[in-house]
């Protein structure tokens, strides 16, 4: 008996059956042959019975078969709607997803040379000014470019927490304090150079890039220990309690930053 696939859900079934015994689609010649062998069968029946009963009986077969046939083409009719309805909408979604894709990699291949140049020029301020214009540029024109995808994109994360300090640290020293978010960042991006989670967080750093990092990391601990007055008990107690995954959870960070934030201000 030779089988075909399932229209529906791909199982491999006999061509004779009426319906997938996997997923109920209903299998057209199948159904047919059945009816077919019913009825053929029900005429055999009838010679076995008398001529008023064989008339009778016709006709309530008749009947029967008429409804069959007719439930049979409306639930094929439906069942051919819906998956129309259900192809155009995937056609439709893996389209625009192909579309974002491809529009993505065309806009990488363009500007992903342009930030290799400013990285082999040491120009940090220029690539993130690049980042920042990105965001303006997403916003105005509804686009959702990212620099996530280049190979140096960790290291220019890093740069600019360190840079972050910097910018907070000076607003300390010009006598003002700390909004809640800029207090809770200096903490948690103090936290975050001390113990190096630039190494445990991410594995693409470049050795190179490594030994740039922990310089910064020399200055966010002299920020760590004498502007934000941590000393290495109360360092250690905080990471054991944000320590996550090999990973600081900022949350935990922030919280406690409000607690001590006066401390510092």
């Amino acid at each position: 008996m030779d089988k075909v696939i399932c229209p529906n859900c791909g199982a491999s079934i006999y061509e004779n059956e009426p319906a997938c015994p996997f997923c109920g689609f209903i299998n057209m010649e199948g159904a047919e042959d059945k009816f077919m062998r019913d009825v053929q069968k029900k005429e055999e029946e009838l010679t076995q019975i008398p001529q008023l009963q064989k008339q009778d009986l016709k006709k309530s077969m008749s009947k029967s078969s008429k409804i069959i046939i007719i439930t049979v083409l409306i639930a094929a009719t439906i069942l051919a709607v819906l998956f129309g309805l259900h192809y155009a909408f995937e056609a439709m979604l893996f389209s625009e997803d192909n579309y974002d894709a491809k529009t993505e990699m065309l806009w990488e291949r363009e500007n992903y040379p342009v930030l290799d140049k400013m990285y082999e020029e040491r120009d940090w301020e220029g690539l993130l000014k690049f980042e920042e214009e990105l965001y303006e540029i997403n916003d105005k024109e509804g686009t959702n470019h990212t620099i996530y995808n280049w190979e140096h994109s960790d290291f220019l994360y890093a740069y600019r927490r360190f840079e972050n300090v910097k910018y907070y640290v000076s607003i300390l020293d010009s006598g003002e304090s700390l909004s809640k978010f800029q207090a809770e960042n200096i903490v948690y991006y103090c936290m975050w150079f001390h113990y190096r989670m630039y190494v445990n967080d991410y594995q693409t750093f470049t050795e190179e890039e490594v030994a740039m990092v922990d310089e910064y990391r020399e200055y966010t601990d002299e920020v760590f220990y004498n502007r934000l007055k941590f000393t290495d008990i109360e360092a250690d107690e905080l990471y054991g309690k944000a320590e996550e995954y090999h990973s600081i959870d900022a949350k935990t960070c922030y919280s406690y930053a409000r607690k001590i934030r006066k401390r510092f201000e």
